[in-house]
């Protein structure tokens, strides 16, 4: 995840990287993700923890930025598992709602030298969660549960700003900067959120 912008799919996953540790067939991979047992918030916290090691020593004590959002990836068929109707305010197919899926994402910016004694942020994304309309679990749930797996490897006195869209100022996410004292938010709020202490 950190050499590449991004996974295509779960084969082209297999393919570039995980071919090349293990002899299995990209069905046993398959099926792995289908019925595997793991956490998959621990891939999380041990990428966040690898992007912190690249930051350079004199660089310790700058502030780290999460970002949340969700991307809505457009199904041209209708026997996709967990595609759903779905509203996306920026379609351009002649309609504000898509057939597809929605991931929210979780991206943490570390500060990192660009060679000439400065420092310029790398992003490093730590994970994807499909949301699927039939459970009941919410987007803003989700990224909260995300951003929570992530924390620890922080420390309790580094300083973190969670940046995020008008979508999110409402619900858990808000409540994240009472459960980490150094975590604050910085995000646009609607005209019509209502805040409450």
């Amino acid at each position: 995840m950190l050499a590449l912008d991004c996974f295509h799919s779960i084969r082209f996953a297999w393919l570039h990287i995980i071919s090349r540790f293990t002899g299995k067939s990209l069905n046993s991979f398959y099926y792995t993700l289908e019925h595997g047992r793991f956490d998959c918030h621990r891939w999380a916290l041990v990428s966040a923890r690898h992007a912190l090691c690249a930051v350079p020593s004199k660089f310790r004590d700058w502030t780290l930025f999460l970002s949340i959002d969700d991307t809505m990836v457009e199904k041209y068929g209708l026997t996709f598992q967990a595609a759903s109707r779905l509203f996306d305010h920026a379609a351009h197919n002649g309609s504000s709602y898509l057939n597809g899926h929605c991931f929210v994402s979780l991206t943490l910016h570390v500060p990192v030298s660009n060679g000439k004694d400065k420092a310029v942020y790398l992003s490093v994304p730590l994970g994807y969660r499909l949301w699927v309309k039939d459970i009941k679990i919410s987007k803003l749930q989700l990224a909260a549960d995300m951003v929570r797996s992530v924390m620890a490897a922080f420390g309790p006195y580094r300083q973190v700003v969670l940046l995020c869209d008008s979508w999110y100022p409402k619900g858990e996410i808000p409540g994240l900067t009472e459960e980490f004292p150094n975590l604050e938010i910085i995000c646009n709020v609607r005209s019509d959120t209502a805040l409450y202490d």
